[in-house]
């Protein structure tokens, strides 16, 4: 969906609905050339055909065609894995598909916002005056499947059904399917996260109660403290091997990716002569009122803290009935 400034006095906003074809997927993306995963069982067939070394060592059922990835070629489509989708609004039924959710996405994304002159109309900027935003809408019978998958993973015993599962686990193919692997990877961060605390806590509800009786200067603590930066290493190595192994499976290794100017920011587009990279030029009032109210913003909060820690070391000191 697009929307654009109106130029008329009774309407501010207009909203564009844009629909795009399969064909014409097919078409931009052949032009554009994104990676998208290989079906095990044709690309061994095509590989074998071609007397490739790899399709004689490896059958088709061997994990080495299971996470291939290649440039879109229309020409060998049917190489591609095929998806089925709900059909989106009132429409019923299941439709095939070679885009998931999140490459449909780009697709259309790199049509609307790109600098190509062959593949992209770069919108933003050619129509900035009435240019307002860009974004994707639901597929609600998609959506709702998803969210009841995932509400399945917070019970170790899902309702209604005898099938085991472990509330830490989350369907991260189907969530990367729909919202794309950066939010995927964010959830499944946290989930990494939640479950490398649990250790540190129950180590540290121990370590509590034996200060209790030993007082805080003990080995105790020092061992404790060794084990937490231990055990923070070890989350980081495994975070990152878990990360890489999610890249791989999704083939998003060798997806380049250029952070794009959000467009609630309205200032000039211009080419930077410190790098030749593309960055927003404000006016000058406009980065020292913005520059203002982050040092005020940030001073406060610093002030904040600091009063609440002396605030508290006061509050001990006539709690206990001491001065200085």
């Amino acid at each position: 969906s697009i929307v654009i400034r109106s130029t008329e006095a009774t309407c501010k906003t207009l909203m564009v609905l844009v629909a795009v074809t399969e064909k014409d997927l097919i078409h931009v993306a052949d032009r554009t050339k994104p990676y998208m995963k290989l079906n095990a069982v044709r690309a061994h067939a095509r590989a074998y055909a071609l007397d490739l070394p790899l399709a004689a060592h490896f059958s088709d059922k061997d994990s080495v065609w299971k996470d291939l990835y290649a440039p879109f070629e229309e020409d060998y489509a049917d190489l591609y894995e095929t998806y089925e989708e709900l059909k989106p609004g009132e429409q019923k039924g299941v439709h095939q598909t070679k885009f998931r959710q999140v490459d449909r996405l780009a697709t259309i994304d790199y049509v609307v916002n790109d600098e190509d002159l062959v593949n992209g109309l770069n919108l933003d900027e050619k129509y900035e005056p009435i240019f307002e935003a860009a974004f994707p809408l639901h597929n609600e019978y998609e959506r709702e499947i998803l969210w009841k998958e995932w509400q399945q993973h917070l019970f170790l015993c899902c309702r209604g059904s005898s099938k085991q599962t472990w509330p830490f686990n989350q369907p991260v193919d189907n969530i990367e399917r729909y919202l794309g692997q950066k939010i995927t990877l964010y959830f499944e961060f946290l989930r990494m996260h939640t479950l490398f605390l649990i250790l540190p806590s129950l180590v540290g509800i121990g370590i509590f109660v034996y200060q209790q009786y030993q007082g805080v200067d003990n080995v105790a603590t020092a061992v404790y403290s060794l084990f937490v930066v231990l055990h923070f290493f070890i989350f980081c190595r495994v975070h990152e091997q878990n990360e890489h192994r999610l890249a791989t499976r999704w083939g998003s290794h060798k997806v380049s990716e250029e952070e794009k100017i959000r467009p609630e920011y309205r200032g000039e587009v211009e080419w930077s002569s410190i790098d030749g990279s593309l960055e927003l030029n404000l006016p000058t009032l406009e980065k020292v009122f913005r520059t203002t109210i982050g040092a005020v913003a940030v001073t406060g909060i610093v002030i904040f803290i600091y009063g609440a820690l002396v605030g508290g070391f006061f509050a001990e000191m006539q709690l206990n009935g001491t001065v200085f």
